[in-house]
């Protein structure tokens, strides 16, 4: 008997080794897989930051992340694929971001999240309408609306009460547009991204050049013109749009037989050519057309009628293709999606087979070997405090290197900062600082992670609280919301970070758009000033 329990131990302590080393392998495996997906988080971040102003090196940074793409960025599986829609679409390479949209609605949902959802579908009928697929544009717009209604997302709402007048708008109802636009008009106005007013001042200044009422038309573009240095509008979309008003108002004077002010507003418009979008280059060469016709120069007129002849035959041939082109690819991407949804569907399988074979042997562990726990326990806070320590000595060691009589020569000027009450002249001369820093030690402050700790120095309630409330804000965006709660322009920020203004835009935009997303009166320094308030 002794011996037959004596062999039962054995064979009960063999299997309990086998646990410990299959769980040490699991969780090293975790934690590999952890610092991995944080390494590809921060590539999707540094794309971001070039979609608009330069894809191509967006689309080349996209491409470092290895397939399959789940094994690395699982969480932000849709943030990936909306990267790759923005950079195709800014390359007018219209199938390969319709494409790419489907899959991030296909990731977004798998997640649950219902507002990028949402914000997908909008981008899909967008794209979908401009190619005249009205039917299918307009489920996107019907499934947005309900997810929006969902989630309470009002700025949501109201971006669908516009797509709704912009519809209108393309089909040349501009009586019925404009009631649409004027009834929401100062809601627009009080939303901190600006854009939005921007286009309905455009389709309303637009719509009254059609309805015969050049006054009206004035009084908005005048309105309109007064946000070109606006911070949240980009330089390309308002050289668009004001050129576009401009084809309009040539359109208007060329019915009365204005012909000195038709060739003005061409003039004008003919210096933003290169922003023309279809649309509107056949209205360039309509106008042309019509103006030498009314002169009498019946070689001009030629000359630009048989333009908008190649013009015409080019985008019929570029939209059979385009058809195509997307009827193929929405198979593909149907295709892939379900191949996708089988593999989950074996994954989670094998996962809970996994799982219930893990727990019926960690009950046997748990039943025979109660003093394996303890041990384990041991094991595991060794290990956190041991990953603990060599964190904090990388980031000693990090300092160590080259800030360290840096921020000795700055101990007493912050000791005397931290000392004074009044919190804006606090404000003042930590921007004073900051320029200083900025101008004197460009030479030591080489990574986002030491400046990052000289800032935490300075206001270590401020990183503190951000944290608390997002947890999930990558480091450079904790630095961009701080500078702006310390009241730096967008030009000084850009210059702190070594960044362009345009990019620092850019993510001043996405960072607002999600934290502060649901607010439509409260801008992100007064959302940052409201969160830093102490609480009574």
């Amino acid at each position: 008997m002794t011996h037959m329990n004596g062999h039962h131990y054995t064979k009960i302590k063999n299997l309990s080794t086998y646990i410990v080393l299959l769980s040490f392998i699991l969780f090293t495996h975790l934690a590999v897989s952890q610092n991995e997906s944080k390494k590809y988080f921060s590539v999707l971040d540094s794309a971001e930051a070039y979609v608009y102003i330069n894809p191509d090196k967006a689309l080349a940074l996209l491409n470092t992340i290895p397939n399959p793409i789940d094994k690395y960025i699982e969480e932000k599986q849709g943030d990936y694929y909306s990267l790759l829609a923005a950079c195709y679409y800014e390359k007018h390479e219209l199938t390969k971001s319709y494409q790419n949209q489907l899959l991030a609605i296909n990731a977004f949902e798998n997640k649950g999240n219902l507002t990028e959802t949402a914000k997908t579908c909008i981008e899909i009928y967008l794209l979908l309408f401009l190619s005249e697929r009205v039917e299918e544009a307009n489920n996107y717009k019907l499934k947005a609306k309900r997810l929006f209604e969902e989630t309470n997302n009002e700025y949501g709402l109201l971006e669908i009460q516009q797509l709704e007048a912009y519809a209108e708008f393309a089909n040349k109802n501009y009586a019925k547009s404009n009631d649409l636009l004027l009834q929401d008009l100062h809601m627009y106005k009080n939303v901190e991204k600006k854009f939005h007013y921007l286009l309905a001042l455009y389709m309303i200044a637009s719509n009254y050049t059609y309805l015969d009422d050049l006054e009206a038309s004035h009084i908005y573009y005048s309105r309109f013109k007064m946000l070109k240095n606006a911070e949240d509008v980009f330089e390309d979309e308002y050289i668009f749009y004001n050129a576009v008003l401009q084809l309009d108002y040539a359109k208007y004077h060329l019915k009365i037989n204005q012909l000195d002010s038709v060739k003005n507003y061409l003039l004008q418009a003919k210096q933003a050519h290169g922003y023309f979008n279809d649309t509107a280059k056949q209205d360039y060469y309509k106008i042309n057309i019509g103006l030498y016709g009314a002169i009498g120069n019946e070689k001009m007129r030629q000359t630009y009628t048989d333009s908008l002849n190649d013009f015409k035959n080019e985008m019929l041939n570029s939209n059979i293709s385009a058809s195509y082109a997307i009827s193929e690819s929405l198979k593909e991407t149907r295709e892939s999606l379900d191949i996708t949804a089988k593999k989950k569907r074996a994954n989670f399988i094998l996962a809970m087979v996994l799982l219930i074979v893990f727990l019926i042997c960690s009950a046997i562990i748990y039943r025979n070997f109660t003093a394996i726990k303890s041990k384990l326990g041991t094991f595991e806070t060794s290990l956190s405090e041991f990953n603990y320590l060599k964190r904090n000595q990388q980031k000693l060691g990090a300092k160590v290197n080259g800030l360290e009589e840096y921020i000795d020569s700055l101990k007493s000027e912050i000791k005397d900062i931290s000392k004074i009450s009044n919190v804006e002249l606090q404000k003042k001369r930590i921007r004073e600082l900051f320029k200083t820093m900025q101008l004197n030690s460009s030479n030591i402050i080489k990574n986002g992670d030491s400046h990052l700790q000289i800032i935490n120095e300075l206001n270590v309630e401020f990183f503190k609280k951000l944290n608390d409330v997002h947890p999930n804000l990558e480091s450079s965006t904790q630095m961009i919301c701080y500078y702006v709660y310390m009241g730096f322009k967008n030009k000084e920020i850009a210059f702190f970070l070594n960044l362009s203004v345009r990019s620092i835009e850019g993510r001043r935009y996405r960072i607002n758009k999600k934290i502060n997303e649901n607010n439509l009166s409260t801008t992100l320094l007064e959302y940052l000033n409201t969160l830093m308030q102490p609480v009574n």
